[in-house]
This record gives C-alpha cells, structure tokens and sequence, in this order.
C-alpha cells in the first residue's frame, strides 16, 4: 500500500503531471476560443470550460479533451503536490505563497461555481425590489392571480428535454388539474399560421410557435413551450402556447377558481430591499451609444436605509441624460 501511495504522490508532484495539464488547458483555451466567435459565451462556457470533457470536432477529426471542470481539479490536485514536495524554507516561502494563492483561487471557484446563483434586478427610477431574475434559468408559475398567492413551479431543466413530439405531464394533490408540456424551444416567438417561419408546430388560439436560432448572447433568448391542461373533475383540456415575454400568462378555470399559468425567468429573494432613486446615463453625442451609467439605491432592511449605493461605470462624458 505504501508503494502505491508513493507512486500516486510521485505523480501528482511531478512536473510531467503540470506540464500535460498546462498543454491540454492550452488546447482547451484555444478551442473554446474559437467556438465561442460562432456560438457565444455561454455555450462555449457549459460545453469546454463546466464540463467533465468535451469532443472537439475539427471538421470530420473528432478530438477528445477533459474539460475545464476536469483539469482544473486536476490543476488543484497537482498544486497540493507540488507544495507537499517543495523544500520548507524561508527562501522557499515565495513559491508555496503564490501555490497557496492559485490554490484558493480554484476552491472558491468551485464553491462559486456549485453554490452560486447569478441574475439580474431591473428598475426604474423609484422602484423597489426584493428579488431578482437569472439570466438563463426560467420556470413554468401556476399560481391564483392574487397577491401573495403561492407559486407552483417547474423548473426548466424538466422539460427543456422536450423537443418534436416529446411530451410530460406534471401533477400535484395542490391542484385541480394536470398540466402536459411539449414542444420547448430556446428560442422562438409566436407567429400567425400563414408565416413562413414556424414549421408545422400546433396551431393554439390563432398562433404557433416558430423556432429561432439561437442568440450569442444566450441572455437574449426567449423561449416558448406548448402546454395542455386537463381538469382532474370535469376532463376539460385547455390548450395554450406559453413564451417568455407574454405579457399576460395563460389563464385557466377549475370551477369558481381561476388559475394563471406563465413562463418566467427564475427568480430569487434577498433578505432585503433595493430602492432606485436616480439613474443618470450619458450617450456620446448624437447617438445613442452610452459612454457612463450612475445608478444612486438605498438598501433597505428591516425598514431602514442600511447602505446608500451609489454606482457608476465612467467612460469618456458627453451631455448628461436624466432618466
């Protein structure tokens, strides 16, 4: 057993180990590189940077690599070898600090990457919020039109498998119905029957909904999905098309009880509130191209002002704009 863990130790402290890992990243790099120009940041980012391992395809060469995920632990694995191998010294003390560094750069990228959650809070000047909206993650809300109501979600990442005729339905002992979801597209936009865009998906309610191409910007996209409803009592079946920038969600009676049924970005609470009093933006002159944001917000808790922000990105001013 001692062998065997000194040949492991060998391995991972060595410089062979460093220098495979450093070639293969570079490779990695340079094909993410290149992908992200043709499909954008985010695809790039989830196929060779979050993932276990990735197949490059160069035309009809089909090259294997470990993903960013993979060598990167990889990269930390190695970095607690070397330390463990290098000399204790003082005159030592600058390469163990800089591992030491690059070490806790990688754990809290982790952390970051599994525990995170990222989006965004949209306000105009004397809004206030307590939530915001991720940027991809989206969720089907079934709820009363009421304030307050309770939500029933379903999340994105259980159907946004469903392509062509792939259907699922979702139940729960909470509510009168059962809601089938199909045809999800990441990109799309409702359309009249006649359009040339729009294939032969379903015709609901004069419209169906046509697929796009997917954006560089994946924050752009809008996706769409066809839902039925089926009242557990009577066996009425609403059928509906719901996209993301509907601005009224699908609406639908069980009895005296209606419910609303919508398609929106995921969204999170924080312990406090965010009150925009003043955004100013400048633009360079005769266009609308901004050159300099300043955002002034209160962050409220417990019903008092707790931190006053003021936020601002500087480029070269122009006139000043007040929104």
């Amino acid at each position: 057993m001692s062998k065997l863990l000194n040949g492991i130790y060998r391995v991972i402290s060595s410089y062979a180990l460093a220098i495979v890992l450093f070639v293969l990243l570079f490779f990695l790099i340079l094909f993410g590189t290149l992908y992200q120009v043709d499909n954008g940041l985010y695809l790039a980012q989830k196929k060779y940077f979050e993932s276990i391992y990735v197949i490059h395809q160069m035309g009809p060469i089909a090259i294997p690599l470990p993903g960013g995920y993979t060598l990167l632990a990889l990269f930390g694995v190695a970095l607690i070898g070397g330390m463990l191998r290098v000399r204790k010294a003082w005159n030592r003390a600058g390469i163990l600090i800089a591992h030491a560094g690059v070490l806790v750069m990688l754990i809290s990228s982790g952390i970051t990457f599994h525990f995170s959650d990222r989006g965004h809070m949209r306000l105009f000047p004397k809004e206030e919020s307590n939530e915001y909206q991720s940027y991809h993650d989206w969720n089907i809300e079934i709820g009363k039109p009421a304030a307050g109501a309770k939500l029933h979600l379903i999340p994105d990442k259980q159907f946004k498998d469903l392509s062509g005729d792939k259907t699922r339905t979702f139940e729960s002992a909470e509510l009168p119905f059962d809601v089938t979801v199909s045809r999800f597209t990441p990109n799309g936009v409702p359309v009249p029957p006649n359009a040339p865009i729009g294939g032969d998906a379903p015709v609901v309610d004069g419209y169906r909904m046509a697929s796009l191409p997917p954006e560089k910007e994946a924050e752009i996209n809008t996706p769409g999905v066809y839902v039925s409803v089926k009242d557990k009592e009577t066996g009425e079946t609403t059928d509906g098309i719901l996209w993301g920038l509907d601005i009224e969600p699908l609406t639908v009676q069980s009895g005296d009880v209606y419910y609303t049924i919508g398609l929106n970005r995921k969204r999170y609470a924080v312990p406090f509130v965010l009150h925009l009093d003043e955004f100013i933006a400048d633009f360079h002159p005769g266009t609308n191209m901004a050159s300099a944001y300043e955002a002034y917000t209160n962050r409220i808790a417990n019903n008092k002002i707790s931190i006053r922000f003021i936020y601002t990105m500087c480029l070269p001013r122009s006139s000043i704009i007040r929104v």
